[in-house]
């Protein structure tokens, strides 16, 4: 990707900025999943290269646009056969649209497709909309074995939970691979592995939303943990007057009505971060720190649209918050 085109990607598109990083680490960058992804590796001389590695050769499996990957054929063929590992991501993302009550929906991609978030950004007219619906059900994927089943017209998209799933395996096989320090950043899907060079907790600026680039709400101290934020500023357009994000309601086929502008979420896994984060947005203030309240080892920080943050009980007990300023 030209340099040119990854500062602007940067700054329209990355969550987090990375604060303070003491050692100079093996790192490798590229543009994949529709975004900058960058690995840093302390200590061990290739990983960084074999982690983008893991993450290409999953987005050639889970990707919804790339016409071999197994999502491309599913949504093609109306189902069929998937790795064991797809159908169990699959899976875990239906588990996620029964915890959240049907907010997330992997069954969205008939919607999320007149949209054009990933390319050129399009608004589509009350009946399109209404008309994609149709499709829309998390409750008509069925998967038996590596074997999926869904209604004739339906479209699946993972891009609510394919980087953060991506983002575990990655750090997995760095675990397996004797890594101690490491820093994977798939475009807002953050996971640390271990602590910096030294000892130090790694130091994540969380991003001010509509903010120029590089400003901070403030920054999260932690260690080997995973970190995703979603927010409304990522991907939208204005058209008379009206903000629409990427972020939709699977229910209406539209931009969510939240009072959120951005969700955090500190746990142990990536793909759990990258679901939730959605969920909060969709769900609004009081029944995201509600949910996340009720999760076992998961933290969360809002960001509301009159400027306020708000965290979860336990967030001092993983990640240290310091507010910018």
């Amino acid at each position: 990707m030209r340099k040119s085109l990854t500062v602007l990607l940067l700054s329209a598109v990355l969550l987090f900025t990375l604060c303070g990083c003491a050692a100079e680490g093996d790192s490798v960058s590229a543009f994949m999943l529709d975004t900058v992804v960058k690995v840093t590796v302390y200590g061990k001389d290739g990983a960084a290269a074999a982690g983008i590695q893991t993450v290409a050769a999953y987005e050639k499996k889970l990707s919804r646009t790339l016409p071999e990957s197994e999502i491309y054929i599913l949504n093609a063929e109306g189902g069929g056969e998937v790795s064991p590992e797809t159908a169990a991501l699959l899976s875990t993302a239906l588990d996620y649209g029964e915890l959240s009550g049907g907010l997330f929906d992997i069954s969205i991609g008939a919607v999320s497709g007149l949209w054009g978030f990933t390319g050129e950004k399009t608004l589509p007219g009350a009946e399109e909309i209404a008309a994609a619906c149709e499709f829309v059900d998390y409750r008509n994927v069925e998967i038996s074995g590596n074997t999926v089943s869904m209604d004739e017209g339906m479209k699946l998209d993972l891009g609510a939970i394919a980087k953060g799933w991506i983002a575990d395996r990655v750090a997995e096989n760095l675990r397996a691979a004797g890594v101690s320090s490491a820093l994977i950043n798939l475009g807002g899907n953050i996971v640390v592995v271990g602590s910096k060079p030294g000892g130090d907790a790694w130091n994540i600026g969380i991003r001010k939303p509509f903010a120029a680039e590089g400003e901070i709400i403030g920054t999260l101290e932690l260690r080997d943990k995973s970190i995703v934020t979603s927010g409304v500023y990522e991907r939208y357009f204005e058209e008379g007057g009206v903000l629409y994000h990427h972020i939709l309601d699977p229910k209406t086929g539209c931009p969510a009505e939240t009072d959120l502008r951005s969700a955090t979420v500190i746990s142990d896994s990536s793909a759990d971060g990258d679901a939730l984060t959605t969920i909060c947005i969709l769900l609004g203030e009081k029944a995201a720190l509600e949910l996340i309240e009720s999760l076992d080892g998961i933290e969360a920080l809002l960001v509301l649209a009159d400027g306020r943050i708000v965290t979860t009980s336990g967030l001092d007990s993983v990640a240290k918050f310091t507010p910018a300023g």
